[in-house]
């Protein structure tokens, strides 16, 4: 017997099934925790992923086509100075929020942070 989940292939003289389903389809569903698959799950769990990060980007978009409706977003005024070879200017200028009458000047320090430093 075949597991009934779409895209498994594991099979009853493989290992442990719980009535139609393997031991991992059903770890997965019954936990919600997706591990290394080629199923459906993995499958879904990839989209889900892609998903959320597009909803992430149009959210961000949405925060600066109508600032006036998100009081606690900080926006990037203006760049200042020369640029590295990152692209990264020496300052930006950044207000809290938006409506305000000031700005904030932050300088780069030319510290790195990331795995590869």
């Amino acid at each position: 017997m075949k597991c009934i989940v779409k895209g498994c292939n594991n099979h009853s003289n493989q290992g442990v099934f719980i009535d139609k389903m393997c031991s991992p389809c059903h770890e997965m569903i019954t936990t919600g925790e997706i591990g290394p698959t080629d199923s459906f799950l993995g499958d879904m769990k990839n989209e889900i992923n892609r998903l959320k990060e597009k909803c992430d980007r149009q959210a961000t978009i949405l925060r600066h086509l109508t600032p006036e409706n998100f009081p606690d977003t900080l926006f990037i005024h203006s760049v200042l100075g020369q640029r590295d070879q990152n692209n990264m200017p020496e300052k930006l200028m950044i207000v809290p929020a938006y409506g305000v009458d000031f700005s904030y000047i932050y300088e780069r320090t030319d510290k790195t942070i990331g795995p590869e430093w």
